[in-house]
């Protein structure tokens, strides 16, 4: 998992994929309830202990029984995912966390509802904050959801509703947000709904070694549904990944993230984290837009032990026409692998990154980072 951020439906679900004997790949897989153990490490949450319990099952058997009868590979198991954890921050998560395969596959409910009381280490906005913080805590209630289906080939069309609360419990005495100096100060409702285009042609969803995803979302905030500000937020994803030779893999991704109108804090494009700009603290740089890149090569060494090395550049901007091309922030490093399960690609991952601005970070977690 990545630390300071909730597991997916597929990253857990490829973790109880792996109990399955990878010895006899005719076997049937039953799914059923399975508990497990979530330990992870950042500079988010320092270390993160929990755990969760994944029921995963088939919504149409007499499909399934059909695909095997003929040969063909059935449709993937629908999962629904509980995770509670708490950290040495004293971060606590509750997760509900459903996947829903329809179909064949050809639709895709999915959707996240989470209870989550989260100190934090708040940075002015801004490409160019300084490196001060101030420390605030807040309890967010959030739920989304999302239908996805399949078009053509892999063409995917669907839509999303999403709906956010949250509370702010905590704020230092004259900073941004004790004088209100924020959006988002005294926390707020955020209601959205939009639609969502993807092309998804990956051999798996965890350690893809092949294909990409390309998605491109469009969610709106208007005060119309009844949130407290009305702001728009358009997100670009563009991953890709090249099999280099055997399994070494080169993994690239692109990354935009743009919001319009009164956007507060809590949606803000944030920069850093586990998963992309690596090395960076989560939010040390955050703003109306942000535009990021990485690279990542992913080489297998010996028995189940693999390394990576990664590079990621990229920037946050009030205005698209104000990006500081010829300055942007800049993380790199690399890491080792150990493959839980090299059938499934479950890989535990210990990474240590460090930015230009000279900052160091370990995160430690299951699944790659993209």
């Amino acid at each position: 998992m990545r630390s300071g951020e909730k597991p997916t439906s597929a990253e857990v679900a490829a973790r109880a994929d792996s109990q399955v004997d990878s010895k006899d790949s005719s076997k049937v897989d039953p799914g059923g309830i399975t508990g497990l153990p979530i330990v992870s490490y950042g500079p988010e949450t320092s270390l993160l202990l929990g755990g969760m319990l994944l029921y995963r099952f088939d919504i149409h058997p007499e499909q399934v029984a059909a695909a095997r009868a003929k040969g063909e590979k059935p449709a993937r198991k629908s999962v629904l995912n509980l995770f509670a954890a708490y950290t040495l921050k004293n971060q606590v998560v509750f997760l509900f966390d459903p996947s829903l395969y329809l179909d064949r596959e050809r639709w895709r409910l999915s959707g996240t509802y989470a209870v989550v009381i989260f100190p934090d280490q708040l940075y002015a906005p801004g490409q160019d904050s300084p490196a001060s913080f101030e420390r605030y805590s807040q309890r967010i209630l959030s739920g989304s959801a999302n239908l996805e289906r399949q078009v053509v080939g892999q063409l995917r069309l669907g839509g999303g509703l999403s709906a956010t609360h949250a509370q702010m419990l905590e704020s230092e005495d004259g900073g941004l947000l004790a004088t209100d100096q924020i959006l988002g100060s005294d926390g707020g409702l955020f209601l959205g709904a939009g639609p969502n285009i993807a092309w998804d042609n990956r051999d798996k969803d965890t350690a893809t070694r092949s294909g990409g995803r390309h998605e491109l979302s469009l969610r709106g905030h208007p005060q119309a549904l009844g949130g407290e500000y009305g702001f728009t937020q358009t997100t670009v994803q563009l991953r890709q990944f090249i099999r280099v030779w055997r399994d070494q893999v080169l993994a690239a991704e692109i990354y935009g993230r743009f919001n319009y109108g009164d956007v507060p804090f809590q949606k803000m494009a944030a920069l850093g984290g586990s998963s992309r700009m690596r090395g960076y603290y989560r939010g040390r740089y955050r703003d109306h837009h942000q535009v990021a890149a990485q690279l990542e090569y992913r080489l297998p060494i010996w028995w189940r032990f693999g390394m990576v090395g990664f590079v990621g550049v990229g920037n946050v901007a009030r205005k698209l026409t104000v990006f500081a091309l010829d300055d942007p922030k800049f993380a790199g490093g690399g890491g080792a692998r150990f493959a839980l399960s090299p059938k499934e690609r479950v890989n535990v991952r210990i990474d240590f990154a460090a930015n230009r601005e000279g900052q160091r970070n370990l995160y430690i977690g299951i699944s790659e980072a993209f």
